[in-house]
């Protein structure tokens, strides 16, 4: 029997309470992997939860009006409006070798697509817009694990 091969991965997500638990059972289900994941509601608290991390599925919402509790003035020197872009420029500057996927809130009447490319520019792995099917999630998860 080989090893599984160990992904550990940070989730810095509003509703990473409901999402965190069925996604490492999901993810553990595999005989290939042992995932763990440590959940944390603010980019500020984020910062501290870095070290070991492989992937880090990080809150994008893109509605003008919310910002994360205490995220608001977020590494004021990134110039970037939202503080989710601002954390993804920070780790794929300070901790390149994390794997992101943005998992993307973004207001049901706008068409999300035309934000995607900027994602990917900032630096992301991949994308998930919510709501998503958890599999799919999982899927991508194992894929950029692989790279």
């Amino acid at each position: 029997m080989s090893e599984k091969k160990e992904i550990n991965i940070l989730m810095v997500d509003k509703q990473a309470l409901k999402l965190g638990d069925p996604l490492a059972e999901f993810l553990n289900m595999s005989e290939e992997y042992l995932c763990t994941i440590r959940i944390c509601y603010s980019y500020t608290e984020a910062l501290s939860m870095l070290e070991g991390v492989d992937i880090a599925l990080i809150e994008l919402d893109l509605t003008r009006e919310y910002f994360m509790p205490g995220d608001k003035d977020f590494l004021p020197w990134i110039k970037d409006e939202n503080a989710g872009y601002r954390f993804l420029v920070y780790l794929k500057r300070e901790h390149p070798d994390i794997k992101v996927i943005m998992l993307v809130d973004y207001p049901a009447c706008e068409e999300p697509r035309s934000e995607m490319p900027e994602i990917l520019d900032k630096g992301a792995d991949g994308y998930m817009v919510k709501p998503f099917v958890i599999s799919e999630l999982v899927e991508k998860i194992h894929r950029i694990s692989l790279t």
